[in-house]
Order: structure tokens, then C-alpha cells, then sequence
């Protein structure tokens, strides 16, 4: 697995779950469709990598995703700390709830191993499916660290242009907008700030044109001294007295000398 990439995990009871959500980050972060996607089942990989751009970052985010018979393995919370994981969403079928206790559990072992900045639990439920919130409240206060709890449908994602308007109808974000919102808020290890890279940008720019510079001053300073070296030639081959010549070759050897000590200036 990747250790040089941001890497968000989707674990669900099955891949048909994740890859309902990870169809509609990809659609909503990647402007794309993900139609078809092979999976690494060695590490639960999907080809195509988050591409999020937001207005202080951008930041290439690998996808996995990871069904919960996985953690029957051995080891195998040890193999998913080979990638640098910054972020966890748990999918849970809130129209089946069984086994929600040993979920809960298998939870927080994993929060507790590998302790991403964004983790959050989706419910995803069925309009009009009623879920005994009492039941989910007491199980989730045996989680030892804080997870956000999201309710939607996966079969029922809103188009790109109605999430603002979701965000703005409700004091608080919810559902689909609220899983974009916390993606974004979250902090990755390899996130490109657009400050730093406007001024690479910027370093880059004034480093080609000082280069440009650069290369514009050493052709003038070659046709200095290609000149200078011409009027040598014609001082031995022109008709002069002496006394003439000695004071052409004074004046070039002085133009000479103060290209060298202009040189010697520039070097320090």
C-alpha cells in the first residue's frame, strides 16, 4: 500500500456500499463518472484518486475500500497502518441493524489504531426507515473518541448544483453535503497548500526570468568581449605609430579589466 498519498477509507459490509459513495466523491470532487473501477483486492484499492480543490488546498486522496469480514483476519489492523491513513467512514445499513454492539467495538479498535483526523459513521438508511437513536446513542458512547454520525440514502445522492442549497436551507450540514464539507475540512498529510504554491509559482517565475536575464547578459558580455578582442587584432595589423598603440592597447586592457572585476562582483 501506498505510503506517499493522503488516504481516506470506506468500510463497509460490502464494496455495492462503498462504491455508491465513492461514485458520488468522484462525480462531486472530480467533475467525473466513475464508471467502472477495478478494485485491488490485495489492498482493497480503486484505481482513480480523490481529487480535492478547495480554496486554501489541493490535495490527491487514494481511495480503498474495505469490507468489515476483512478485520476477521489476522493482523490485520497491522496491515492497515502500511498506508498513511488521514481519514475513516464507516458505512453502517441502518435497515439492518444486528450486530450493531460488535460494530461498535470493531470501531473503535480501529480509530484507536490508526487515530485518522476525519472519522464519521454513515447510516445509510432508506427514506421513512425509523432507527432506534436511544440504541445507537448508548453503543456510541462506548466509542472513546469523538465520530460524527451521518444519516442518508446512498441510492438517493442530490446533484452537485442542490448541495449549497441544502447547506443553506439547514442551521446545520447534513447528509451528502455534510461528508463533502468534513472531507474538505479535514487536514491531509500531503495537502499542497495554494499559498506555498502560488509562491513556487511566483520563485519559479523570477527564477526563469533572472535565468533569462542571466543568459541575455552573458550573450552581451561574449559580443563585449568577441569586440574587444577584434580591436586587438586590428591594433596589430593597423597602421600606427607607437605612442598610438600603446594607448589603444592601454584604453582595451582597461574595458578588459573592468569585465573581469564586473565578473568577480557578481560571483560574491
Amino acid at each position: 500500500m501506498d505510503q506517499t498519498n493522503s488516504n481516506l477509507i470506506i468500510i463497509a459490509p460490502e464494496h455495492s456500499y462503498s462504491m455508491k459513495l465513492i461514485q458520488y466523491l468522484i462525480k462531486h470532487f472530480n467533475s467525473d463518472e466513475l464508471i467502472f473501477d477495478k478494485i485491488d483486492e490485495d489492498h482493497q484499492k480503486i484505481g482513480t484518486q480523490l481529487l480535492i480543490n478547495t480554496k486554501y488546498y489541493t490535495c490527491d486522496v487514494g481511495l480503498h475500500t474495505i469490507n468489515y469480514n476483512y478485520f476477521n483476519q489476522e493482523n490485520a489492523l497491522e496491515q492497515l497502518q502500511t498506508i498513511k491513513v488521514d481519514g475513516v467512514l464507516f458505512i453502517v445499513d441502518a435497515n439492518n441493524m444486528s450486530g450493531l454492539d460488535q460494530f461498535i467495538n470493531l470501531c473503535d479498535q480501529i480509530l484507536n489504531q490508526i487515530q485518522p483526523g476525519l472519522q464519521a459513521i454513515i447510516y445509510d438508511r432508506k427514506e421513512g426507515t425509523k432507527i432506534n437513536l436511544e440504541l445507537l446513542e448508548n453503543e456510541e458512547k462506548k466509542l472513546e473518541s469523538f465520530v460524527e454520525q451521518i444519516y442518508l440514502d446512498l441510492n438517493n445522492p442530490p446533484i452537485k448544483q442542490q448541495i449549497k442549497q441544502l447547506s443553506e436551507q439547514a442551521e446545520e450540514t447534513l447528509g451528502f453535503p455534510r461528508i463533502i464539507e468534513i472531507i474538505e475540512c479535514n487536514t491531509w498529510t500531503y495537502m499542497r497548500p495554494k499559498v506555498q504554491e502560488k509562491k513556487e509559482n511566483i520563485s519559479k517565475t523570477k527564477v526563469s526570468e533572472k535565468q533569462s536575464q542571466g543568459l541575455d547578459q552573458l550573450e552581451n558580455e561574449d559580443d563585449q568581449f568577441a569586440q574587444l578582442m577584434h580591436d586587438m587584432t586590428k591594433i596589430r595589423t593597423s597602421k600606427m605609430t607607437d605612442e598610438e598603440r600603446r594607448e589603444k592597447a592601454a584604453n582595451l586592457m582597461n574595458q578588459l579589466m573592468n569585465m573581469c572585476q564586473d565578473d568577480d562582483e557578481d560571483d560574491m
